[in-house]
């Protein structure tokens, strides 16, 4: 199993929203935007790689009987890989 990077951010059920993106900002900042790194991607790609172990035969997606948790981390590792490929600032915004 890969080695998640040590900054606290893997965890479960709702890891993405609560954690994750809690962490890159400062709620005093809102409105506001962070910048996008590697290390962001790299810790969606683990966080995905583990779900799939967690949850052997998962189907991603979001109706009745479909995994939503991993048809996130696979909808925000395309567009996390996309805004690293194609944007000279790659941002989220938030408000």
């Amino acid at each position: 199993m890969s080695k998640l990077p040590a900054n606290g951010l893997f965890l479960f059920s709702n890891w993405i929203k609560r954690v994750f993106f809690n962490t890159l900002i400062d709620k005093k900042n809102i409105p506001g935007q962070v910048l996008i790194t590697q290390d962001d991607l790299i810790t969606i790609k683990l966080a995905k790689e583990r779900w799939i172990e967690g949850h052997p035969g998962s189907v991603p997606g979001w109706r009745e009987g479909e995994d939503s948790t991993l048809a996130r981390l696979i909808w925000y590792e395309f567009w996390f890989d996309w805004a690293l490929e194609n944007c000279r600032n790659p941002i989220i915004h938030f408000d």
